[in-house]
């Protein structure tokens, strides 16, 4: 049942994903007053669509773990261990080698302190 709802949650995510996002698009600058959730946090990945090598941009106006999850659209993982990083204040840029990865469309997930933002990525 869980991964019935998992690969639900990974088709809305995916249908609602806008193809051309701009370099760290937020929604708002501060704390949703209807989530809670902090979305002062940014990313964007570039190239998207990649062929092998996928860029993922941060920005962090404070300290903060990361975990960085790539799933495909079945829902199962695509990188273990999960990649975990203690990411400081200002910008990053983490590069990930997707050469392993079959073509398709893949969903990366980065979790943070105050919430959770997702990509849609296309590998070709």
């Amino acid at each position: 049942m869980k991964r019935i709802v998992f690969i639900v949650f990974i088709v809305i995510l995916i249908s609602t994903c806008k193809k051309d996002e701009a370099i760290f698009e937020t929604q708002n600058a501060e704390v949703s007053a209807q989530t809670g959730i902090d979305t002062s946090f940014k990313h964007t990945v570039i190239p998207n669509p990649c062929h092998n090598i996928l860029n993922l941009y941060l920005y962090f106006p404070r300290p903060s773990p990361v975990k960085i999850q790539f799933f495909d659209i079945l829902g199962r993982a695509m990188i273990s261990p999960v990649m975990v990083a203690n990411l400081n204040v200002g910008y990053d840029t983490i590069q990930f080698d997707l050469s392993s990865f079959n073509t398709g469309q893949y969903i990366l997930i980065c979790t943070y302190d105050k919430g959770t933002l997702a990509n849609k990525v296309v590998k070709q």
